[in-house]
């Protein structure tokens, strides 16, 4: 993936084309440099993220979490929980539609500073 992109469109059809046929959400968390470092496949209504390690609490952690969305719901309370007490740079969420095509995009990030 290109460190500029949150996620390429091309990313997004193989990810929501994955979850559609499983009837599973699945994230990855992906690195600055666009590298992805962990694979999630969760049930129809949550992914459970491992373990991250300790993080100085000022810093951002330099991942991002891109995960899909089975029931077209934007982000949810647990993923912008996620999102601040993981110190994560971004979440995004794409929703799956009815032919496992990347219908929409919901993104929250922390702002660096």
């Amino acid at each position: 993936m290109r460190p500029e992109s949150i996620v390429s469109q091309e990313f997004a059809r193989q990810i929501t084309a994955l979850s559609g046929e499983l009837g599973r959400q699945i994230g990855v968390l992906v690195d600055r440099q666009g590298h992805v470092l962990d694979t999630m496949v969760g049930d129809d209504s949550r992914i459970w993220i491992p373990s991250l390690g300790r993080e100085r609490a000022q810093r951002l952690r330099g991942l991002r979490l891109i995960h899909t969305h089975l029931k077209k719901e934007p982000l949810t309370e647990e993923d912008l929980s996620d999102l601040t007490l993981l110190r994560l740079d971004a979440a995004c969420a794409i929703t799956v539609d009815e032919h496992g095509l990347p219908e929409h995009f919901h993104l929250a990030y922390i702002a660096p500073g």
